[in-house]
């Protein structure tokens, strides 16, 4: 990247915050300084950042710390969260998506669903949820916090999944249906199985969180979008923003089909500059 695109990204990201999100600006510039002093130290392990201290699996985590903290990814007018809000995190993965979320509410609920266990560990001490239970369940400035440690899928059953040694935010399953796959670098990567649910499922077991309007559901479980939106019509049905990521233009119009189907209209969509075919979009019922 030149030092002018460099410049002219900067400024993108100073006037997206200033219009969607000005309370987050002064933290966003900390989180910029955080991150590079964090790749100056090849032994440090946790990012200082504004919104707490963030532990990482390993170094490659903080791109995924930076787009949600320094770029403000999801920092989209009608889109940054608010006191009283309850958020759905799906694919919360280490965390920094639901600790950015809390960090703007003063009130309200964030669960957070990650089905890799180690990342899962970690979520936990990021979000400062308490020690592991079956439903862990923790509270900070006003906001619960619920961290829930499952895949979810269309049906129930199991899911292998393939997490690379030096990212695990791109962890993903690779089962039937999973797309993208070729995404990954597998050298060096483990693979696991866990057990998966719909998302309905899930969340009609927990108490206190299977009922009531979603405010904001966030969904970046790495290809396996569609699979999340075919097994949650109910949390669909309640849910008033959605957010998703998406590797391809094939599995853009497939989560597309299934919201549109969902009574949901897309208002914003953004492509990844270098990359057209990755991106982010967000999602509002149809009025």
């Amino acid at each position: 990247m030149t030092r002018a695109s460099l410049g002219a990204e900067r400024a993108a990201i100073l006037a997206k915050l200033l219009l969607a999100c000005p309370e987050r600006l002064p933290g966003a510039l900390r989180d910029r300084a955080a991150a590079q002093a964090f790749r100056r130290d090849p032994g440090a392990s946790t990012v200082h950042s504004s919104v707490g201290p963030l532990r990482l699996a390993n170094r490659g985590d903080i791109l995924q710390l930076e787009e949600v903290l320094v770029a403000q990814e999801y920092a989209r007018r009608g889109f940054v969260p608010r006191s009283g809000w309850a958020v759905l995190d799906v694919g919360a993965n280490l965390g920094f998506f639901s600790a950015w979320a809390r960090s703007l509410m003063r009130s309200g609920r964030i669960v957070a669903v990650e089905p890799v266990p180690a990342n899962y560990h970690l979520l936990r001490l990021n979000l400062a949820a308490g020690p592991a239970s079956p439903q862990p369940m923790g509270t900070s400035s006003g906001v619960e916090v619920v961290c829930l440690n499952a895949a979810v899928a269309a049906t129930a059953g199991e899911l292998e999944f393939v997490v690379p040694a030096q990212n695990s935010g791109a962890a993903r399953a690779v089962s039937s249906g999973a797309r993208d796959v070729a995404f990954l670098d597998l050298a060096g990567a483990t693979r696991i199985t866990v057990p998966s649910r719909p998302l309905d499922a899930l969340l009609a077991e927990q108490p206190g969180i299977s009922g009531g309007p979603i405010d904001l559901m966030k969904v970046d479980v790495e290809g396996f979008e569609a699979e999340c939106f075919t097994g949650a019509p109910s949390t669909l049905a309640r849910t008033r923003r959605v957010i998703f990521e998406f590797h391809s233009q094939a599995l853009l119009e497939e989560c597309s089909r299934l919201l549109r189907a969902a009574r949901l209209r897309q208002v914003i969509l953004h492509r990844n500059p270098t990359n057209p075919e990755q991106g982010t979009s967000f999602w509002r019922p149809i009025s």
